[in-house]
């Protein structure tokens, strides 16, 4: 799994890129798939966590 770190205008906003690769056991294929993470941080606790995803490559590879 890769990653990158983005900047935001805003000192409590953490902006993480994720890339996943893997393959499904069941079938063999390999996929990647890749997303994004928002963190609000503020005093060393997490504030809010949202994450976003397009689960097409997984999709794809359970050949639904």
């Amino acid at each position: 799994m890769g990653s990158c770190q983005r900047s935001s205008d805003r000192p409590e906003v953490l902006i993480v890129e994720l890339v996943a690769r893997a393959t499904v056991t069941t079938t063999g294929h390999a996929f990647t798939a890749r997303s994004i993470q928002v963190f609000r941080i503020r005093d060393g606790k997490i504030l809010l966590f949202r994450d976003y995803a397009n689960p097409s490559a997984l999709t794809e590879a359970l050949g639904a």
